[in-house]
């Protein structure tokens, strides 16, 4: 009987992105170990070079902190819980955006 109790959990709060979420959901899990071990102007380099960033699937709220990410060319958002599309000016190379799944009512 308490198995469907999740069915009335209040949903968690959205996220928002982050550097840590956009490497582990990009990176392979040998590229995220060696990714640990870099310092912080290293892996900061890093994060700036990556052309394809995955965060579908991340329960993000909002699209927001992207400019570490000045070089991506592809951007996976799908079935996330974005309501705007905005705060993409700081992705100049930006190519491709997935944005399926998202209950967008505002483009910015």
């Amino acid at each position: 009987p308490l198995a469907h109790m999740e069915a009335f959990e209040p949903e968690p709060r959205p996220k928002s992105i982050s550097l840590r979420l956009v490497m582990e959901k990009s990176l392979t899990k040998g590229e995220l170990l060696e990714y640990d071990r870099l310092d912080t102007n290293e892996a900061l380099e890093r994060a700036q070079a990556l052309k394809t960033l995955h965060v579908e699937w991340s329960s993000l709220g909002d699209i927001a902190n992207l400019e570490p990410f000045e070089a991506a060319e592809v951007l996976y958002l799908q079935y996330n819980r974005i309501l705007r599309i905005e705060n993409l000016d700081c992705l100049p190379r930006l190519q491709f955006l997935a944005l399926q799944g998202n209950a967008i009512s505002v483009l910015e």
